[in-house]
This record gives C-alpha cells, sequence and structure tokens, in this order.
C-alpha cells in the first residue's frame, strides 16, 4: 500500500510542479515544448511502478548504459581506423616525396637535368613504380626531344641510373621508367 501511496504522491507532486511552471511561463511558442517534455515526464512517473513491479529498473539502466558504451566504443574505433589510414597516406605521400627527391639527385649526378620524378609506393610502403622524364645536357644546351616511351636502353648513363635505382630500392626492371629527351 505504502507503494502505491508513495506513487500517486509523486504524481501528485509532479502535477502541481508542472501546473506552476506553465502559469509561470508567458503564452509564447516554448509552452508547446515544456508541455511536451513535461508530458514525457509523467508518462516515465505512470510507467515506474510497472518497471519496479518486475524488478527490471536497475537492470534496464544498467542495459542501456552497457549498450551506450558499446556504441560509444565501436564510435571509438571507427574514428581511430580513420585516423590512421589518414596518417598513412599522409605518411606514404611524404615518403614518395623524400624519395622522388633522392632519385632527383641521383639522376643530377648521372649528369642528366630532371624534368620530373614520380615516385609510387605500395599500401606497405614498396616501390610500386618509379617514373623519371630526363634531359640530356650537351655543350650547355638542353635539347628537348618529343617522347612518351621508355627510351633508356639508348643512353648507357640511363641504364647505369637504372641499376643504380634497382639496387638501392631491391626492385625490378619493369617497375622503373625512364624517359630521355634528347
Amino acid at each position: 500500500m505504502g507503494i502505491i501511496y508513495g506513487w500517486v504522491k509523486n504524481i501528485v507532486c509532479f502535477y502541481l510542479f508542472f501546473t506552476a511552471v506553465l502559469q509561470l511561463l508567458p503564452k509564447s511558442n516554448y509552452q508547446k515544448y515544456v508541455r511536451f517534455f513535461g508530458g514525457l515526464l509523467l508518462t516515465i512517473l505512470l510507467l515506474s511502478p510497472i518497471v519496479s513491479f518486475f524488478h527490471k529498473s536497475d537492470n534496464l539502466l544498467y542495459t542501456i548504459s552497457l549498450e551506450n558504451f558499446w556504441q560509444e566504443q565501436k564510435s571509438l574505433q571507427l574514428d581511430t581506423e580513420k585516423m590512421d589510414a589518414l596518417q598513412k597516406t599522409a605518411y606514404r605521400s611524404q615518403y614518395e616525396d623524400a624519395m622522388a627527391e633522392d632519385v632527383s639527385v641521383l639522376a643530377k649526378g648521372a649528369g642528366f637535368s630532371v624534368e620530373e620524378v614520380q615516385v609510387h609506393l605500395g599500401t606497405e610502403y614498396q616501390v610500386e613504380e618509379i617514373k623519371l622524364s630526363l634531359s640530356r645536357k650537351e655543350g650547355g644546351i638542353y635539347i628537348k626531344r618529343a617522347g612518351i616511351s621508355d627510351n633508356s636502353a639508348e643512353y648507357p648513363e640511363a641504364e647505369k641510373l637504372r641499376e643504380k635505382l634497382k639496387g638501392l630500392y631491391q626492385i625490378e626492371d619493369s617497375q622503373i621508367r625512364i624517359y630521355v629527351a634528347d
């Protein structure tokens, strides 16, 4: 009997408090939101004895908080995976730029003028492809010829550069493309 008395007392107190709040509010657009929120609270108050009757209120709150925890855990894991992927992409780009600079220095050391260097790395940071576009300097004047195929076999210096790159980066001939404009 004490449970029912406490339940009715809570509903009456809530109703009196809610009515007072509604009377203090000016007639405005906010009144409908306050009524909606009050209706939700009243529904919870009305259902509380039913939930406590089945002794599930603690279990319900525990289940809700546990589900909330797992959702936050999953969200955090997805955010971490996304940050890791972005970080790996940024690192790979920086490594490609650094390797391109190294290849450019090697090409200049072999007597070529570097037009363009592209280095492509795989997901595990292994070299997938190196593309070089070079010019050969003769008599202080750079002479360019249009060409898009790998013509490095015509130039012994380019073949030496290819061998140096193969040994340095442990890659195959097919992964190195050298275009020399003569």
